[in-house]
This record gives C-alpha cells, sequence and structure tokens, in this order.
C-alpha cells in the first residue's frame, strides 16, 4: 500500500509537473529562442522527452510530447500541458492497477477492436497535430 501511495505520488502527480515545467517550461521555450525556429523546437523537445520514457514507449511519448506542446503555446499556461500530463498518468496508472492488460491479451475480439482504435485515433490525432500546428510562440 504505501508503495502503490508512493508510485501514484511520483508518477502521476509530481512527474508531470516536473516534466512538463523542465520540457516545455523551459526547453520548448529556449530551444525556440535559440534556433528561432519553432518547429524544430517542438521536435527536438518532444524527441528529448520520449528518449527519457524508456524502448518501447518512445514514439508514444514523442506524439505525446508534440501534443502538449501544442496545448502549452496555444494556451500560453504551463498548467494546461501539466493537467494533460496528470490525466495520461492517471489514466495509465489506473489501467495497469485494473490489471486490464491480462484480459486484453486473452481476447482476440478485444486485440481487433483496439488496434481499430488506435488506427482511427492515430488518424485523429495526427490530423489536429497538422491542423493545430502554431506558427509561433508568444
Amino acid at each position: 500500500a504505501e508503495f502503490l501511495l508512493l508510485y501514484f505520488i511520483t508518477v502521476v502527480i509530481l512527474s508531470p509537473i516536473i516534466e512538463e515545467l523542465l520540457f516545455r517550461g523551459i526547453f520548448l521555450r529556449r530551444f525556440n529562442k535559440e534556433l528561432d525556429n519553432l518547429t524544430l523546437a517542438i521536435l527536438i523537445t518532444s524527441i528529448l522527452f520520449g528518449l527519457c520514457h524508456g524502448f518501447g514507449g518512445i514514439l508514444g511519448a514523442i506524439l505525446f510530447g508534440i501534443c502538449v506542446s501544442i496545448l502549452y503555446i496555444k494556451s500560453r499556461n504551463i498548467l494546461v500541458p501539466i493537467f494533460a500530463h496528470f490525466l495520461n498518468n492517471l489514466l495509465s496508472f489506473l489501467l495497469a492497477l485494473s490489471g486490464v492488460e491480462y484480459l486484453i491479451q486473452s481476447n482476440l475480439a478485444i486485440i481487433i477492436l483496439i488496434i481499430i482504435l488506435a488506427i482511427v485515433s492515430n488518424f485523429v490525432l495526427f490530423k489536429a497535430i497538422f491542423s493545430e500546428w502554431p506558427n509561433e510562440m508568444e
């Protein structure tokens, strides 16, 4: 129980705050200023963010980094990506706690449904990223 609480505090609460302050609040702003190229700043920051999330989750973390970068730039408020990151980690935590991965691995219909949902959601995600891509920061 203590380990679970510590894990929750670390992964769900502290990580989103620290990572967003670091990657969006400092790195994104700094790369944008130094490179004078917002697209490159978003991509570099998101790749670094992805690399910090270990093998297997790198591509998802890079895409997530791009999304929260856009949220930060559009909202001009660091609390927005912190909250999005918090929700993402909370959902991950709850799914891991529920043991849903065992149900998924043992049911072909659910696997097929998840593949279809992944394809559709990635299409929607990429469409949103390209339509919302910011041209400038502040």
